[in-house]
């Protein structure tokens, strides 16, 4: 398993899943809801009888619509306290970006 994620890792055309995984927490945080309210609309409508593609269908809008958010939320500037750690939340020193090494004048 290792060595097969390892050779996708190079795929470019993976690049979507690469980016899904690096922020794989916004998913995990946020995809009870859209889960919860496709799964009801779609039983509800009872328009597809197949169990298997109303899984599939309601994994990929739980997938998906997490993604949209973030990308909303980032473009917007607003509500980013739901995906990122407080500042009070930290045990050791909040992790600073690492800055350029000063140059010899």
């Amino acid at each position: 398993m290792i060595t097969v994620s390892a050779l996708l890792s190079k795929v470019k055309a993976l690049d979507l899943l690469r980016y899904m995984g690096k922020n794989s927490i916004v998913i995990y945080l946020s995809f009870f809801f859209p889960m919860a309210v496709s799964r009801t609309i779609l039983l509800k409508l009872g328009i597809i009888e197949d169990a298997g593609l109303i899984s599939l269908i309601v994994t990929c809008t739980a997938t998906i619509a997490p993604m949209i958010l973030f990308w909303l939320i980032s473009k917007l500037g607003y509500g980013q306290f739901l995906f990122k750690r407080p500042a009070w939340a930290y045990i050791a020193e909040m992790p600073r970006a690492k800055s350029p090494a000063p140059s010899p004048t």
